[in-house]
C-alpha cells in the first residue's frame, strides 16, 4: 500500500509541476495578470512614456509561488500551537460541511459589513480592516489545510514524516497548481476560503476556547 501512495504522490507532484509550467508557456490564468507600468502611466498620466516589458509569466508565477510559500513557513513558526488546533478541528470535524457554511456566513457577514461601511466617511476605514482580518482568517485556514492534506500524504506514502514545513509545502505546490487552471481556480478558492475561515471561526481563531462574553462580565457592576 505504501508503494501505490508513494507512487501516487509523485504522480500527483508531477501533475502539479505540469499544470504551472503549462500556465507560464501558454498564460493560461488571466485573474493574476497585471497591466504593464507603462499602461498605468498612460492611465494615470494620460501620456506616451517609453514602453516597459511587463513582467514575464514565469517570474511572476515564480515568485507568487515562493512569496505565499515563505509567507506559511513563517506563519506555522509564528503561530503553531494555533495552526495545529484548526488542524485538529480539520481532523475531527465529522460533518466538514458545517465548517464549510460557517465560512460563507463569515465571509458573507464581513464583506456586507465592509461595504455598508465603504458608504459613509467616518466608517470608511473599516472597510480595510474587515476585509483584511477575512483575509487572515483565510490564510490561518489554509495553512491549516495544507498542513493537513500535506501531512496526509506523508503519513499514507512515508515520505518525510513528522516534517511540517514540507507537508505544507506539498500540499501548497498542488494547491497553487490548481490554481492556474481557468474556472478551476476559482472553484477552489471559494472551497479553500470557505473551509479556512470556517475552521478559524469554528476554533475562535486557533485558540479552541468557546465564544463567550463572560470576560467582559467580570469586574463589571
Amino acid at each position: 500500500m505504501k508503494i501505490f501512495w508513494k507512487f501516487f504522490s509523485i504522480s500527483l507532484l508531477v501533475i502539479a509541476l505540469l499544470l504551472i509550467i503549462g500556465s507560464a508557456v501558454f498564460n493560461w490564468n488571466h485573474v493574476d495578470s497585471h497591466p504593464s507600468v507603462a499602461e498605468l502611466r498612460n492611465r494615470m498620466q494620460n501620456e506616451n512614456p517609453p514602453q516597459m516589458q511587463e513582467i514575464p509569466v514565469a517570474i511572476r508565477l515564480s515568485g507568487n509561488f515562493l512569496s505565499s510559500l515563505l509567507a506559511g513557513f513563517l506563519t506555522l513558526y509564528l503561530l503553531p500551537n494555533r495552526i495545529a488546533n484548526i488542524t485538529r478541528k480539520l481532523i475531527a470535524g465529522k460533518k466538514s460541511w458545517k465548517i464549510f457554511l460557517t465560512g460563507i456566513m463569515t465571509g458573507t457577514v464581513f464583506v456586507a459589513i465592509a461595504s455598508g461601511s465603504f458608504l459613509s466617511f467616518v466608517t470608511f476605514p473599516l472597510f480595510f480592516i474587515l476585509i483584511l482580518l477575512l483575509f487572515l482568517m483565510v490564510w490561518l485556514g489554509y495553512v491549516a489545510i495544507s498542513l493537513r492534506v500535506g501531512a496526509n500524504l506523508q503519513h499514507k506514502s512515508g515520505w518525510f514524516p513528522n516534517s511540517p514545513l514540507l507537508a505544507f509545502g506539498v500540499a501548497h505546490l498542488l494547491f497553487f497548481a490548481l490554481l492556474q487552471v481557468p474556472v478551476l481556480n476559482i472553484i477552489t478558492i471559494f472551497v479553500l476560503s470557505s473551509l479556512g475561515a470556517g475552521a478559524v471561526i469554528a476554533t475562535r481563531l486557533g485558540s479552541t476556547q468557546r465564544w463567550s462574553l463572560q470576560a467582559l462580565k467580570e469586574g463589571s457592576l
